[in-house]
C-alpha cells in the first residue's frame, strides 16, 4: 500500500475509533444512570450484588476505552509521520 493510499484508510479507522469511544462513553453514563435509580430503589444484598456487577463492568468500560484512546494516539502519531514524507511521484 502506497503513502497516499494508507493515509486516508488510516484516517478512516480513526474516525471509527473516535465513533466506537463515543458509543462507550455513552455506554457508560447510561450504566452510571441505571445503577444510580437502581440504588435509590433497592436497598440490601440484591443491590450490593447488582453494585458490584456494576463497577465490574464499569471498570472493564473504562479499560476498554483507555486501551482505545492509546490506539487512536498511535494511529495518529503514524498518520502524522506519513504526512511529513515526501509524497511519492
Amino acid at each position: 500500500m502506497t503513502i497516499k493510499h494508507e493515509i486516508p484508510a488510516l484516517k478512516q479507522v480513526q474516525q471509527m475509533l473516535k465513533a466506537n469511544q463515543a458509543s462507550i462513553n455513552g455506554e457508560l453514563e447510561e450504566l452510571n444512570r441505571q445503577w444510580y435509580a437502581l440504588r435509590d430503589n433497592y436497598e440490601g444484598e440484591g443491590a450490593e450484588n447488582t453494585e458490584g456487577m456494576v463497577m465490574d463492568l464499569g471498570s472493564w468500560l473504562e479499560e476498554y476505552t483507555n486501551k482505545l484512546f492509546e490506539f487512536e494516539t498511535r494511529l495518529q502519531q503514524r498518520i502524522q509521520h506519513l504526512e511529513n514524507l515526501k509524497p511519492e511521484d
